[in-house]
């Protein structure tokens, strides 16, 4: 169990996401945090110049609730189109997971090793972490 002092949840108020993956609620306490509530985003910027950013989270379904799905998928969007779209192997809890993930592809996007392409980052998709 994590104690608080009153200054680090003053300090933690103001960041909403704890160090240890909470959330402060309004009433003071913490609950979990997963990538059901967030997603993570990375930029990155492709050697010829377009601007893509890597989303790592669960999707949208519009028939099933977010609390339901255990579907983590990677994302590659570039002026608000989907360029492509895989499933993970990774878990909704699996936040550090998931910001290492979309690290590794931002960067094989900047260097030119990775396309935009879903046939290109798949692997990495299906690396377990």
């Amino acid at each position: 169990m994590i104690f608080w002092t009153e200054s680090d949840k003053s300090l933690l108020r103001r960041s909403a996401v704890g160090f240890d993956g909470t959330a402060l609620r309004q009433d003071g306490t913490f609950r979990a945090v997963s990538l059901r509530g967030r997603t993570i985003e990375q930029g990155a910027t492709l050697p010829d110049g377009r601007r893509i950013v890597v989303h790592v989270g669960v999707p949208e379904d519009p028939y099933i609730p977010r609390s339901q799905l255990e579907t983590v998928d990677v994302e590659l969007h570039a002026d608000g189109v989907v360029l492509a779209a895989v499933n993970t192997v990774l878990d909704p809890d699996q936040e550090s997971e998931a910001l290492e993930l979309a690290r590794e592809i931002a960067t094989g996007l900047e260097s030119g090793r990775l396309a935009p392409t879903a046939s290109s980052i798949e692997s990495l998709a299906d690396t377990l972490r």
